[in-house]
């Protein structure tokens, strides 16, 4: 997939509900990209958003850390969000300054994104992070939470299969049938511990 389509923005989004399970994450996800998407391209409802590859498209990650939840006054192994951001035009503003979009999303999405972390601060965990995809960082960079949670029962896959785009390579009716979405857990599940291995992506 990356090698036809290579990511060229990294973003990291900390959530202030402290998401704990698969699903909990993967609804954020959701949302974040029908409001991304819709803004991106002026639409009201997300019916009107382009199929991928006529749209910008984007790999979601979801990396457990242990974080201290202020309101239930404990440490949680809470879910953030990694999101690797393709097929942008080379001129994008986007690209040219992905400060911008930093900005855009915290100071304008966010209005829509109510479980989006705000803070901006330097000093403590910022809710929203852009920068430029770095081949050598951040190819298999997730692949490292793989390694570490390989073992937990909703831990064994970081990618989120169902709200990243994909190469569509099948019919809808071979899909059905199929099962694409295993298919793709597999691929990433396969290759994830060589490649986390191979490029020392350890936790």
């Amino acid at each position: 997939m990356w090698k036809q389509y290579k990511p060229q923005l990294y973003v990291t989004l900390l959530w202030k509900d402290f998401p704990e399970t698969d699903t909990h994450i993967k609804r954020h996800h959701r949302h974040f990209k029908n409001v991304l998407l819709r803004d991106k391209y002026g639409k009201r409802k997300a019916t009107g958003i382009p199929e991928f590859p006529d749209r910008i498209g984007m790999t979601f990650f979801h990396e457990k850390e242990e974080t201290y939840n202020n309101w239930k006054k404990k440490w949680v192994m809470a879910y953030h969000t990694h999101i690797h951001i393709f097929n942008l035009d080379d001129d994008d503003y986007w690209i040219t300054c992905p400060k911008l979009l930093e900005f855009h999303i915290q100071n304008t999405l966010s209005r829509n994104l109510n479980k989006l972390l705000r803070c901006t601060s330097e000093d403590a965990d910022k809710g929203v992070d852009v920068i430029q995809w770095v081949s050598e960082r951040h190819q298999h960079y997730n692949f490292k939470d793989f390694l570490k949670y390989r073992h937990h029962v909703d831990g064994d896959l970081v990618v989120d299969v169902e709200n990243s785009d994909w190469i569509k390579t099948v019919t809808l009716e071979e899909e059905s049938h199929a099962g694409i979405t295993n298919q793709n857990q597999s691929v990433f599940q396969s290759s994830a511990a060589t490649n986390a291995t191979k490029t020392g992506c350890f936790v």
